[in-house]
């Protein structure tokens, strides 16, 4: 599945493929993540366990993993 995700460092969407979706399992930050909500990955670095998922401001940032839970690949 293909979404379009904001990339303000030029100021429009691009389209990107969701490769896994998580569940936020942290302390909500309403401009990051919302506990309990599903989130899309649209990209993943095995080795640090870290990912970049698309957050509550619509752009994709890489963050640890450590909050959250794979719900599909």
């Amino acid at each position: 599945m293909k979404i379009k995700v904001y990339q303000s460092k030029e100021d429009k969407y691009v389209e990107m493929e969701v490769i896994a979706k998580y569940k936020y399992v942290g302390e909500t930050d309403e401009l990051a993540f919302i506990n309990g909500k599903i989130y899309n990955c649209v990209a993943y670095d095995e080795l640090n366990n870290m990912a970049r998922i698309v957050d509550e401001t619509g752009e994709d940032y890489i963050y640890p993993l450590d909050n959250f839970i794979l719900i599909k690949e």
